[in-house]
């Protein structure tokens, strides 16, 4: 090999390390936010999909040579997939995120994707929640009379019928998040783990789940939470079949229970929304959280043991 030949080889090789494509950025940000274990496993696997589509799009090619308009073109490549804008979004805001890591570790010189402007979802969601109805009084009772190969799946059911609760609390509960209040006679679920206030909160116990014996031997599955809602769906469509096709899910349960619950009571809306947790304005909180500390648990388990689906 000539002095020339060496020359252009080690050029070469100098020119493959100094470039960064999808493929090597995603090692590089996967093996951070692992690290770090400051993500959960369902966010790991979507960087991963997002990932894959920009991969499959621009394959080897140099990220720091991509400008505003290739990740436009992106875009409308997602948009010939027949993503939901709502989807669309969400991995171009995870291309935003890679590309500020990648900027952070000077791997490119700036993001090139920032201004990337969003699809709007509006319509969408709109249309989205005209065709998903809530669960029918049948429909639960398939659910919670349905014969699982295990009874604690039952017993989720239960609970998440009963307490309007989202899926990822139910997981994270614990027997020691059942708590009692000796003076009025009353257990309840004490979410005191939350990204939000008003997620912290003290849920009584309906009478069914306390027949269940729950109060006492809460159902905990050794596994993560991804794989928990994997599981949890997929009992979910065998117990009412026709729940795939009306694109019904676990978190219907809840839009179910919070239907029932103001439909029974109109004019305690702002205790429903406490016990589901969801947020309330700026002057309810002071009034509630701060004065009254929240609504009573004898109030909220009148509304909670109201709820029938039988």
């Amino acid at each position: 090999m000539t002095k020339y030949q060496r020359a252009k080889q080690t050029i070469k090789a100098m020119n493959q390390v100094s470039i960064l494509n999808f493929q090597k950025l995603e090692i590089d940000f996967i093996k951070h936010k692992k690290r770090f274990k400051k993500v959960s496993e369902k966010s790991i696997e979507a960087y991963i999909t997002t990932f894959k589509y920009l991969i499959e799009f621009f394959k080897d090619t140099d990220i720091e040579n991509l400008d505003l308009e290739n990740f436009e073109a992106f875009q409308n490549f997602l948009i010939e997939k027949k993503l939901s804008n709502r989807t669309i979004n969400k991995h171009i805001a995870y291309l935003k995120n890679f590309l500020d890591f990648a900027k952070s570790r000077r791997f490119i010189s700036e993001n090139r994707a920032k201004n990337l402007e969003m699809l709007d979802e509006s319509e969408q969601k709109k249309k989205r929640k005209e065709l998903i109805q809530n669960y029918s009084d049948k429909e639960i009772q398939a659910l919670l009379t349905y014969k699982f190969d295990k009874t604690e799946y039952q017993k989720i059911f239960y609970i998440l019928a009963y307490t309007g609760m989202r899926i990822s609390e139910v997981y994270n509960l614990t027997q020691k998040d059942i708590e009692y209040d000796k003076e009025k006679n009353i257990y309840y679920f004490h979410i005191k783990n939350s990204k939000t206030l008003s997620g912290m909160r003290k849920i009584p116990l309906h009478k069914k789940l306390l027949e269940l014996n729950i109060h006492r031997s809460y159902p905990k599955f050794n596994i993560s939470e991804n794989a928990f809602k994997k599981r949890i769906i997929n009992r979910l469509y065998k117990a009412i079949p026709q729940a795939i096709a009306e694109s019904k899910n676990v978190h219907t349960i809840r839009g179910t229970f919070a239907q029932k619950a103001t439909s029974l009571h109109p004019d305690k809306l702002h205790i429903i929304q406490e016990i589901l947790g969801h947020a309330k304005n700026h002057n309810e909180h002071v009034t509630i959280d701060i004065y009254a500390k929240g609504y009573g648990l004898d109030t909220k388990k009148e509304i909670i043991d109201s709820i029938d689906y039988f």
